[in-house]
C-alpha cells in the first residue's frame, strides 16, 4: 500500500486489476471503495513536489482507464499524470473512466 493512502486503509480493498497491469504499475494500483480501481498518481502540475521531503503527499487517485489511456512519466517512483486538478474537488475526470 503507497504511503499517501495509509490514512484511508479502512476503504481501500485487496482487488486485483482485471485483465492485469503492467509490471511497473501494479505497485501504484489500489481498489478504493468509493473509488474504484485507481492509480495514485502525482498530477503533473505539482511536479515540483518530487523534490520535497514528503512528495507522498501529492499523490492523488487517478482512474487506472485513464491513465492508461492518456500516459504517465515513471519519475523517482512516482507516477506523473497530465490530469485537471481542482483545489476543492480533487482530480476532475470524465466518470467513463471509473471502473468499480
Amino acid at each position: 500500500m503507497r504511503k499517501s493512502i495509509i490514512d484511508i486503509a479502512h476503504m481501500v480493498k485487496e482487488i486485483d486489476y482485471p485483465g492485469g497491469l503492467p509490471a511497473e504499475l501494479k505497485e501504484f494500483h489500489s481498489y478504493i471503495v468509493d473509488g474504484g480501481h485507481v492509480l495514485m498518481c502525482i498530477p503533473k502540475q505539482f511536479m515540483t513536489a518530487l523534490s520535497s521531503d514528503k512528495p507522498y503527499m501529492y499523490e492523488a487517485p487517478i482512474p487506472v482507464k485513464y491513465v492508461m489511456e492518456k500516459g504517465y512519466e515513471l519519475v523517482d517512483d512516482y507516477l506523473l499524470v497530465d490530469v485537471l486538478y481542482d483545489g476543492i474537488l480533487g482530480v476532475v475526470v470524465d466518470e467513463i473512466y471509473d471502473e468499480f
